[in-house]
């Protein structure tokens, strides 16, 4: 037999509507209860505060120079805390990655096509 590794996340996902077969009786999977996500730890209020800060008097922000500009956290956790779309909404945010009309309309110069954080 070959043995597989699931994420216990990716499982969740998968197992919901499916057949269990624990003994002789076959059960209906139930879904499991999602906990509420709109509250915010206190990490992300004060990752978020000092994004705002940085953000101050611009349209937008390149995620790399949040990154750096961060300090008292993690760059994984910054990544992280970035990336979460509900963080995002309570600020006023959005992540967008960047392609030649954006770059053209915010005067971007850098090379390639980086994630920026733009102002609703």
């Amino acid at each position: 037999p070959v043995t597989l590794k699931i994420r216990k996340w990716d499982f969740d996902e998968w197992r919901i509507g499916k057949i269990q077969k624990p003994s002789q009786e076959i059960k209906q999977m139930q879904e499991k209860k999602k906990s509420v996500i709109d509250r915010s730890t206190t990490d992300e209020k004060e990752i978020m505060n000092q994004v705002l800060e940085l953000l101050q008097g611009k349209d937008y922000i390149l995620e790399s120079e949040v990154i750096e500009g961060i300090y008292g956290f993690s760059k994984a956790k910054i990544k992280r805390v970035i990336g979460k779309d509900y963080v995002l909404k309570q600020v006023g945010l959005t992540r967008v990655r960047a392609n030649k009309e954006i770059k053209e309309k915010y005067g971007i110069t850098s090379k390639g096509f980086p994630f920026i954080l733009v102002k609703n």
